[in-house]
Formats: C-alpha cells, sequence, structure tokens
C-alpha cells in the first residue's frame, strides 16, 4: 500500500462523506477504495470510519488523521510548487461543488481527460442538488 495514495483517498472519502462518490471522483472501483481504507486501518491499528448500512461517519481517530492528512498533503503540494519546474502547469487542491446532474452529464465523461492534462492538481468534486451557502 503506498501510503500516499492511502492518505489522499482516505481525504477523498471523508471529504465525500460516502465510498461511492469518492470512488466516483478518484475514478477507481468502489472495492478498491473501500479495500485501501481497510487497509490503512489494519495498518494503524485503528478504526477510522465507522460503516452502516446507511451512513459513514469518521471517528474520533479518524478526524485527527484526516486532519493530518490535509495538513501534510497541503505542505507536500506547498513545498512542490516552491520549485520553479512545478509552476508550470495548475496544482494543488480544487474543490468544486455543483448539482448532480452536471456532473453526471457534463464533469464526469471528461474528468479522466482534464486530470491527465493537469496531472497535479487535486480535484475534489462534490455534487448535491441541495442548496449550499458557500460564504
Amino acid at each position: 500500500m503506498d501510503r500516499l495514495d492511502a492518505m489522499q483517498l482516505y481525504v477523498a472519502v471523508v471529504d465525500a462523506h460516502s465510498f461511492a462518490r469518492a470512488a466516483e471522483v478518484l475514478g477507481q472501483p468502489r472495492s478498491t477504495v473501500s479495500r485501501v481504507v481497510k487497509e490503512l486501518e489494519a495498518w494503524l491499528g485503528a478504526q477510522l470510519l465507522q460503516r452502516t448500512t446507511r451512513k459513514l461517519s469518521v471517528t474520533a481517530e479518524g478526524r485527527r488523521y484526516y486532519e493530518e492528512c490535509k495538513r501534510l498533503l497541503a505542505e507536500m503540494a506547498a513545498m512542490e510548487a516552491s520549485f520553479p519546474g512545478r509552476s508550470a502547469q495548475p496544482a494543488g487542491r480544487f474543490k468544486v461543488g455543483m448539482p448532480q446532474s452536471l456532473a453526471r452529464h457534463c464533469i464526469l465523461p471528461r474528468i479522466g481527460e482534464f486530470l491527465q492534462q493537469y496531472p497535479d492538481l487535486e480535484l475534489i468534486l462534490c455534487s448535491s442538488d441541495n442548496v449550499e451557502d458557500i460564504i
């Protein structure tokens, strides 16, 4: 298990509040996302997520690990961006919220090509038909 990839995947699961949505955003099978999180929990010796048939919630240890992962990933992105050769393309975390129909019909069919064009961009898509206050 590549721990850096596992950390990024775990952050995506927590941000999406769902294995299925994280898998969709990451372009990976749901079974892979679930397996990597289980391997991560086994490696850490801690339960990060509480799973039920209806809900996914983050445990106290999972919240602490999530915050540390976000901090480390942000530091790594900032460090990499500080090198002149790395600033030619957009890089870092880009979080976008949109209606589910827009995500499903317009964004997801093109996301693979977009991420190939901008490999240093970490894209987090949050799709919901709920109206949210972004301020």
